[in-house]
């Protein structure tokens, strides 16, 4: 099946820090660059209202506001953003398919400005399936350019024609003619790093569990491809550990595994779903 033509461009989040020398960030805005550069932001900054509660924000929506007027009169925006450093400071590129809709720019706003959901201390966490399904969609919509017969929280039944005895839903597949690409895997802004560190036994559990039932299926390739995002958003080490175990887990049975934060991996997802026939 024949793909639209993507052109690339680039996509950076700024991050705010209120005490620059604890080197405590919180994502604020994103700054779109694909041939102009564009500013977003959620002028009430749900985000850092969760963490810094206690934080004069009309100043930083009057500094991202002044931000936003001069990034777009210079041709030198790399100038601009260090003026504003170390309260406001800019993340590295990140590729980006364009054109860029008004719903992608509110699935990254979504998906990289509000606050992450997770359960108050002590109670039992609440279903995290549909917050990094989300996730999972906006990144492969979003960065990778894969926006092409998508279906979320797919069953067994979808998949094989038949309920397959513990095999759980995935997150999101891309139907390629008779053929799928699978994605699946954890978002550690949505999960605290000990339901991160499960819900990767799941995945990997899951992928498992689904190479044993197509070796039963014929006429059919299926790529399984793991997906770990937002590991290198956090300072804490409890996360980071969380991030590694995530990415060794469910490569083990995974038939690919990405670092969301790698600037590559936009690219080379987009090319595991494109070898897949369609």
């Amino acid at each position: 099946m024949a793909e639209k033509l993507k052109t690339i461009g680039t996509y950076r989040i700024l991050y705010a820090q209120p005490t620059p020398e604890t080197g405590e960030r919180v994502a604020v805005a994103i700054l779109v660059q694909n041939g102009k550069t564009l500013l977003y932001f959620d002028r009430r900054f749900p985000r850092l209202k969760k963490f810094f509660g206690d934080l004069e924000l009309n100043a930083l929506e009057y500094y991202l506001d002044h931000l936003k007027d001069a990034i777009s009169r210079t041709h030198e925006p790399e100038t601009v953003l260090n003026s504003y450093a170390p309260q406001i400071v800019p993340s590295d590129p990140r590729k980006v398919a364009l054109p860029l809709d008004e719903q992608s720019v509110r699935a990254l706003m979504q998906k990289l400005l509000q606050p992450p959901t997770r359960s108050p201390a002590g109670a039992v966490e609440v279903s995290v399936q549909k917050p990094v399904t989300n996730a999972i969609e906006a990144y492969m919509k979003v960065r990778a350019g894969v926006t092409e017969n998508i279906q979320t929280e797919i069953p067994s039944e979808a998949i094989f024609g038949r309920r397959i005895s513990g095999l759980h839903s995935v997150a999101l597949g891309i139907r390629r003619g008779s053929n799928w690409v699978l994605v699946d895997g954890v978002d550690l802004n949505e999960l605290t790093p000990s339901a991160a560190i499960k819900r990767a036994d799941e995945v990997g559990r899951n992928f498992w569990k689904i190479n044993r039932a197509v070796a039963n299926q014929q006429g059919m390739t299926l790529k399984r491809i793991g997906l770990v995002l937002n590991g290198n958003s956090h300072l804490r080490a409890a996360t980071a550990d969380a991030h590694d175990y995530s990415l060794h887990r469910i490569a083990a049975d995974a038939d690919r595994t990405f670092d969301g934060a790698s600037l590559d991996a936009p690219d080379l997802i987009r090319r595991e779903v494109l070898s897949v026939e369609g």
